[in-house]
């Protein structure tokens, strides 16, 4: 789900997503994740999934896939844990 924080437009949306990988180690999986956007926007993404103590992070390098998406982005998310 997408909530933008900014802009005209405040409406949530709902994005199809798919993710497959592959578990290397005890706590690093890599693997393919692919988004579609709510338009003709679609990326998919290398990503490396880990743990920091308790936490997790998720890095990504992704392509887009139509001449509508972004062509190249790099994504990082890391969840607090607490």
């Amino acid at each position: 789900m997408q909530k933008p924080l900014s802009g005209a437009s405040r409406s949530s949306t709902a994005t199809p997503a798919a993710k497959i990988a592959y578990r290397v180690f005890a706590d690093n999986a890599f693997g393919l994740e692919y988004y579609r956007d709510a338009g003709p926007s679609h990326m998919v993404y290398l990503a490396w999934d880990g743990n920091i103590g308790k936490s997790d992070i998720n890095l990504g390098i992704g392509h887009g896939t139509t001449a509508n998406s972004d062509r190249w982005v790099v994504k990082a998310i890391y969840e607090f844990a607490f």
